[in-house]
């Protein structure tokens, strides 16, 4: 998983009607009576897509039989905001990636800060600060696969390859485990609203983000209470990060905001290595 090449998964656009291109748009015009049926499907991935309605509405009918299953395994409690719970957890949920348990932070890349910014960023990214914050959420209600996934992609991306020691914990990486994740722009394109630059990649996975070492052992801390033991495998990941938090604590960091000026001192940063201390004095 760390960092491999994979073959890009092509994309496909299939539907009963007649589709033409025109300009950089794909376009269909039928006209339906009462007991007609058509389907439009854009698919992803090595499966093949559906050619017919029979097998795009078979499809569509097994995703929602899915999701309707896995909300069922949570703990949802009898309220009047119970469908308001539901759809975030099944939010979260749509930004998981099975393969690897990586959670990303969102699905979008150069959505501005404030309209006409430059601040767009790309969050198409598994951050360990929001990914354990989202967690907890799921935890919360029951979801805990996804918990034991996470650390799983954790522990994965934090191990060296053959021959070499562990990494340090980054503060974000690819949602197959890549570290790298050069920053770089698209200026063919524009984005919300004729935003601009389009970026993909994220150069804050170089910084030094000091909260990540309290947010990742608070988490394991709130995920393994009920299990009143912490897997033998965690140990070592977990131990490094109060070792990193005990000699790092006092210098200046980019903080949970990211600065991409000079380091500075952030109290967010200070409160949350004191988590990270206080988490693995009470672990079991």
């Amino acid at each position: 998983m760390r960092g491999r090449t994979r073959r890009a998964s092509p994309l496909r656009l299939t539907s009963n009607m007649r589709l033409g291109i025109e300009g950089r748009e794909a376009r269909a015009r039928t006209r339906m009576k009462k007991g007609d049926s058509v389907f439009v499907a854009l698919s992803w991935g090595e499966s093949a897509p559906p050619h017919t309605f029979e097998e795009a509405a078979a499809k569509m009918l097994t995703t929602q039989d899915y999701w309707r299953e896995w909300v069922t395994t949570g703990r949802f409690p009898d309220h009047p905001w119970r469908s308001y719970l539901e759809r975030s957890a099944l939010t979260l949920k749509g930004l998981t990636y099975s393969p690897t348990g990586a959670l990303l932070a969102a699905a979008t890349t150069s959505l501005p800060e404030t309209l006409g910014g430059e601040r767009n960023w790309d969050y198409r990214y598994a951050w360990v600060r929001d990914s354990t914050f989202a967690l907890w959420g799921l935890y919360t209600l029951g979801l805990d696969r996804e918990a034991d996934d996470f650390f799983s992609f954790i522990l994965d991306v934090s191990q060296g390859a053959d021959g070499e020691g562990p990494h340090p914990l980054q503060v974000m990486y690819g949602v197959g485990g890549e570290r790298v994740l050069k920053e770089s722009t698209l200026d063919h394109l524009c984005g919300y609203d004729n935003a601009s630059p389009v970026r993909i990649g994220n150069d804050a996975y170089r910084q030094r983000q000091h909260d990540v070492w309290g947010a990742l052992l608070d988490s394991v801390y709130l995920h393994v209470k009920s299990r009143e033991q912490i897997p033998e495998s965690l140990w070592p990941l977990l131990s490094g990060q109060v070792e990193q938090a005990v000699e790092h604590w006092r210098e200046p960091d980019r903080g949970l905001w990211e600065v991409r000026g000079e380091p500075q001192h952030f109290t967010s940063s200070k409160v949350m290595c004191w988590v990270a201390w206080t988490a693995a004095s009470n672990s079991p």
